[in-house]
């Protein structure tokens, strides 16, 4: 059986969509991942915050100590802000696999029409191979019955 172009181009497809299949569920699992990492980050500011409390009632130094709590606040929040950018960047992506998924299955549906259409020429055509077949065996009966006849003829003749 040969196969067209597009019915070649088919499995590639297929073998696409997996892809992006599994694309699409590494990043469900990285997003999944930073969501505990953000709760984690929420808990230790929730902490810090606590700390400065104790610190204020405790100590006189107060000053010196908020100002290094200041500074790993700061850094708490600018690893916030990167989990933040990440996230954004993993739904780009995401819409952007959501897009591809869409032009496969625009791509599939052209496929299934060709196909379809490929099956109705194969109706036609095995049923123009049946008309011609009994087409054939008609005309060598009247041949056998020709020959039948001359031999008839030339015995009759004989006799």
């Amino acid at each position: 059986m040969i196969m067209s172009d597009k019915e070649k181009q088919l499995p590639a497809t297929k073998e696409d969509i997996l892809g992006i299949k599994s694309d699409v569920q590494d990043i469900k699992r990285e997003l999944r991942e930073t969501k505990t990492e953000v709760v984690g980050l929420k808990t230790e500011i929730f902490g810090v915050k606590t700390e400065i409390a104790a610190v204020k009632t405790e100590m006189a130094g107060v000053k010196t100590e908020v100002g290094h709590l200041g500074v790993l606040i700061e850094g708490v929040r600018s690893e916030v802000q990167v989990v933040a950018e990440q996230y954004g960047d993993i739904k780009t992506k995401l819409d952007e696999h959501s897009t591809i998924l869409q032009e496969h299955s625009t791509i599939l549906a052209v496929h299934s029409t060709i196909l379809d259409q490929h099956s109705q020429m194969l109706r036609v055509i095995t049923s123009d191979i049946v008309d011609i077949r009994h087409g054939f065996n008609q005309k060598a009966d009247s041949r056998d019955m020709r020959a039948l006849g001359v031999r008839v003829t030339a015995l009759e003749a004989h006799s």
